[in-house]
């Protein structure tokens, strides 16, 4: 298995009218999982615990983007949004044949952090609802 660096990684986030957006080139780091509940089937009288599967999704998604105002405008349009949204997450990148990942979700959160010694950034959090869709480009 060859092993890589995440410069290939395209990320897309819907703008306020359903259009994924392409904005990688302003992305400096995301975090996301596939969590799943485990949930505690241990009964009385048993001396080790047992679990079953539960509910998967409805974790987050964080993106950390340098500031600049064409990302900060796009997560405004989002922040007021009743439905869903939609973030695409490419790995490999967009290559025919390479994975894509696409969550269906709430903008929850988007902050501008700035210090002097540091470039500014906007951290925005969005929650998972439902289910994701593994596909390929």
């Amino acid at each position: 298995m060859a092993f890589q660096t995440g410069v290939t990684m395209n990320i897309q986030v819907d703008n306020s009218s359903a259009t994924l957006i392409d904005l990688t080139a302003y992305a400096n780091s995301i975090d996301f999982g596939f969590p799943r509940d485990m949930l505690d089937t241990t009964v009385f009288g048993s001396t080790q615990k047992s679990s079953m599967p539960g509910f998967g999704g409805g974790d987050d998604v964080v993106i950390n983007f340098r500031y600049d105002p064409v990302v900060e405008s796009q997560l405004n349009g989002l922040a007021t949004l009743t439905t869903t949204s939609r973030v695409q997450v490419a790995p490999s990148g967009t290559t025919t044949g390479k994975e894509k990942y696409t969550f269906n979700t709430f903008l929850m959160n988007y902050a501008v952090k700035a210090t002097p010694e540091a470039i500014d950034e906007i951290v925005a959090t969005f929650r998972k609802s439902g289910s994701y869709t593994r596909g390929v480009f």
